[in-house]
This record gives C-alpha cells, structure tokens and sequence, in this order.
C-alpha cells in the first residue's frame, strides 16, 4: 500500500518544471526534458503502479528484485524530468525594517544607563526567532553606549549600531526647542549562519544618523544596505550632508548594488510619482531618484497617520521581491509600520553549532545529592567572594555534566523559550487574533489582540527564568547571587560614610549622618493641622486581596 501511494505521487510529478527557469541552474540537468530517456518516465510509473498493487501470493527474490529495480527507475526520472528537485536555486536575503520608536522608555531617555523596555524587547524578540530575518534594520532605537547588543539580540546575530550624538545629530541654534539630545540612533544586524562577509563602511562621516554595511557573498556578489533617520525639523543643512554622504557612497567601487531604507519624515510626497509642493521633499526626490539613479519602492502608508514616512530606495529595483507592510504592532508596539522584502541575491548558509540544554524531566536527583553531599565544601572557600563562587561554580556545573541528561535544541538559532509550549500557544493566539483584526477592525477585537499581545509577554518573560543553555553560566550566577541578596544579613551600607566633611565608620555615626542628610532635604514643619476622620472610613482590605497582592509580586527583582 505504501509503495502504491509513493508512485501515484511520482506519477503526478509529470507536470513538475524547474519553478525559476529565468535563473541559471548551478547543476546542469544530467539530461534536457525533451531527451527520449524522458519519454518513458510514465510507462515506469505505471508499471510501478501496476506491479505494487497486484496482489502476489509468492513474494519471490525475483519479484523483490524487480520491484527494487522500478522504484530506482522512478526516482531515476523523477530526478532528470525535474532538476529543480537536486537543484532549488538561489535562496534570496530576507530583510526586516522597523522604526520602533525606542527600546528604552521615554521617561528614561536622559539618562546615562537607561532600563529597557523589557515588554518591547521581548515582543521584538519572539517577532525576530519565529520570522528569523536574514537582515535586520531598525531606526529610533533609543540605545546608549553602555547598553550592550546582546540584551537586544540575544542569540545569532552581528549587529552594527549608531547611536545618536552630537556628531551625528548636533544641536540646531535655529530650532533649540525642538532639538532632542536623546532618542533617534540606527542599527544594521544580520544572521550569523550566513556564509557572507560584512564591515561597517565609515570612509565618510557626516553630521547626519546614516549608517552604511557592506556584504560580501560567497558567490563574490557585494551589496550595501544604508539606513538613514531623518528628524522631521532638520533643515536643509541636513540634506546637504546627506547629499555629500550618499555621493561619496556612490563614487566607491567596492560595490555596485545599493539599497537606501529608513524613516525620512517626509510625508507630503505623494507616491509613486514623487509629487509634493513642499521644496525640501522636492529637493529630497530629486536627488535620490534624479541625480542618485534610485528607485522608491514603498507605496502605502508606513505610520498610523496614514502617511508614507518609511521608505526603500534602491538602484536595482529589480532584485526586490515580496515586498510587503506589516500591520501595525505586528513586530512591536509602534506607531511606524514594518516593512518586509527579499534581496534576490545567490549565497550560502553555514550550519550552526549543535547546542544542548539539560533535560530535566529525565533527570533523577537522587545521584546528584549523592555526589554533592561528599565534596567539601570548605577547601573551596577562599578570602575572595568572586574565588569561591568561581570554585563552587565549577563543581556545581561539571556534576550538572555528569548527572543531568541533555536535550538537543531543536533549532540552534533560537533561544530555548521560544519553542516552549506555553509560549507557541500564546503566540499562535496572537497571531490568529491579529488577522483577525486585519479583516474586522472591531474594538471587540481590538481589546482581544491587545489582552493576547499583553499575555504572551507575560509567558515569555516567565520562561525565560526557566531555561539556560548548558554552554552560558550566566542562568546558574544570576539565582547564586539573588540567593545571596536573600539569605545574608550583609545590608548594602559602606564601611565608612562620609557627610558634610564628616567620616563616620562606626553604626551608630553612620546612622546618625544619614538621619542628618535626610532631615536637610525637607522644609520646616507645617503650621495648618487638617483634621481627618477616618471613623466612617469604607477603604478596607480583605486578607485574600493582601495575599493575592503579595503572591503576584516577581521575587526574581
């Protein structure tokens, strides 16, 4: 029966063509499809057929030798009538582009070490692992120098940034309520499983956020992705930059291939013709599609305002395919749009390193308690603090080789929470709610797609704390140390205190300035006395509302 249903499927392969024959094959058919070996391919097919569905009473060696030899036939003019088959063609770059106004929170952007938006990148994140973008460029991303990539791309990826200074975004005397210090910044990351080279083009600088990779393929094709931010009140200053940078890009010979994306802030320009009546925008088209050569690929509208701000320039328009908006919210919380395409260039990709995880529904505690109770612990401890964890961590980890069975992960690009059960349910909940947004832009649906884009933060963040490779240390450290913060009577107070030209080391000095400092930070008492009767009071609290307040605050911060 099985053989029966495996030939009825090479039999309707008869139709099968090389699916992009405009693309020159990399492995040459063995023979062309008019051949006349080709010509018998259905009479073996339908011997095949015929001789597996015949009922044999004597399954004879003869008879098994025969039917081998069919199979081998059949797979034999499956694989010359259909080259494709051996040979799938050139796999194009897939790209991602988003302006995500800002992985930090607003209220946070003055400072030197910013907290991200945990919410945001988390939603980013499961966005990039279940798409796995070849090529990633983001706009606003709000970061400063001591935020590291790792903590926006966690695994993966090779990340080129710019973030925003006073070379690159300098204070305006014409504009100064306007001008913002903080915010903007630009970012170019692409997968590290590609078999391509890249670097940071930084030839030229300018006073402008633009920035420029090179990549080199394999196949020895190279290409250049600019992205560009523009702050809608920089004048023409600003074009005059930009104008001086592109041109130099241009003059380079290390590439002939370029594509130009990111948020222009222009949006009385009126596509594809490129019309606007404002000067600036006139000036801005004509020199990227005029004097640049390039093409606008992006024709409808990339923010919530209905307006084209987020744009594609390119001068080979030819090899941009499936070119696509995303909805709004669909990579992260924005008002700006994603944009999704193709680059139809040939190359490789390189196989990743297996990566393990410890398996711990196959694990038996038993043995490890065993091994743990006889090492001594004492010959570990050293004067140091970081020595003896350093020490103790070593031990924990080569038993936690030695008695936790492993799991290889399923995919080696994505982190382990991704492929959680918990998390696919939730995201697919998502996803199916956001279509069907798409479709019925109810406030019903609009409330469900928020409540299940809000859940399955919550999951992820959850399952994060629940899994960590076998190869990072980093899960292991992270619970020693909040296990010490928790169990030490230690309190975070200095040696020694020093206030007003004072040095106190002893308790009851220390306690004493800091009392001192405290009281100089507030006003003189008050002179009104408002009284306040609370007698007929109707704010209470029941003891499963406290309960239930406590039992949901994260103990892990």
């Amino acid at each position: 029966m099985y053989t029966f249903i495996v030939s009825l499927c090479f039999f309707a392969h008869l139709s099968i063509t090389n699916p992009s024959p405009t693309v020159t094959p990399a492995v040459l058919p063995l023979f062309p499809p008019t051949h006349p070996l080709c010509a018998i391919r259905p009479f073996v097919n339908l011997v095949c057929i015929i001789i597996f569905t015949t009922r044999q009473r004597d399954h004879s060696t003869s008879h098994m030798v025969i039917s081998l030899f069919l199979c081998v036939m059949n797979f034999l003019m499956l694989f010359v009538c259909n080259p494709s088959i051996a040979n799938p063609g050139p796999r194009s770059l897939s790209v991602l582009y988003n302006n995500v106004r800002g992985f930090v929170h607003t209220a946070n952007l003055s400072q030197t070490s910013p907290d991200l938006a945990v919410s945001k990148v988390l939603e980013f994140q499961d966005f990039i692992y279940t798409h796995k973008p070849d090529i990633i460029v983001i706009n606003e991303t709000w970061l400063k120098s001591n935020i590291k990539p790792s903590e926006i791309f966690s695994n993966g990826y090779k990340v080129f940034r710019l973030d925003r200074c006073a070379a690159t975004h300098p204070f305006d005397p014409d504009q100064p309520k306007k001008f913002r210090a903080n915010g903007g910044g630009v970012l170019i990351a692409h997968r590290e499983d590609l078999s391509l080279s890249s670097y940071r083009f930084d030839r030229f600088s300018t006073q402008a956020e633009i920035l420029s990779v090179v990549f080199n393929c394999s196949t020895n094709i190279s290409f250049c992705i600019t992205t560009f931010y523009r702050v809608s009140s920089l004048t023409s200053v600003n074009l005059s930059n930009v104008k001086s940078y592109l041109l130099n890009l241009a003059k380079t010979r290390s590439f002939k291939r370029h594509f130009l994306v990111g948020d222009f802030n222009l949006p009385g320009i009126s596509w594809p013709d490129g019309t606007t009546k404002n000067a600036l925008e006139s000036e801005f088209v004509d020199f990227l599609c005029g004097e640049l050569g390039h093409s606008q690929m992006v024709m409808s509208p990339t923010h919530v305002s209905g307006n084209t701000l987020d744009l594609l320039f390119t001068n080979c328009p030819d090899l941009v395919g499936q070119l696509s908006v995303c909805d709004v919210n669909e990579v992260c919380c924005s008002d700006h749009y994603g944009l999704r395409f193709n680059i139809n260039l040939s190359f490789n990709r390189s196989s990743r390193p297996a990566r393990f995880r410890y398996d711990f529904r196959k694990f038996d505690p038993i043995p490890l308690n065993v091994a743990l109770g006889m090492v001594n612990w004492d010959r570990l401890i050293s004067v140091n603090i970081n020595d003896s964890w350093e020490n103790v961590r070593r031990v924990i980890v080569s038993l936690c080789e030695k008695y936790i069975p492993k799991k290889r992960v399923r995919n080696p690009f994505t982190p382990s929470w991704h492929d959680d059960r918990d998390v696919v349910r939730a995201r697919n909940r998502k996803e199916t709610l956001r279509s069907r947004l798409s479709g019925n832009p109810s406030p019903e649906n609009k409330t469900a797609y928020y409540v299940a884009r809000k859940n399955l933060k919550r999951v992820i963040s959850s399952r994060m704390n629940d899994y960590f490779d076998v190869d990072s240390g980093c899960g292991i450290t992270k619970r020693f140390w909040s296990h010490i913060k928790l169990s030490s009577k230690t309190l975070r107070i200095p040696e020694s205190v020093f206030s007003d030209g004072v040095y106190r080391s002893d308790p009851s000095g220390k306690a004493n300035l800091f009392n001192n400092h405290l009281v100089s930070h507030f006003t003189a008492p008050s002179s009104y006395d408002i009284e306040v009767d609370v007698s007929e009071s109707s704010v209470f609290f029941t003891y499963n509302e406290v309960y239930t307040a406590l039992a949901s605050i994260d103990s892990s911060k």
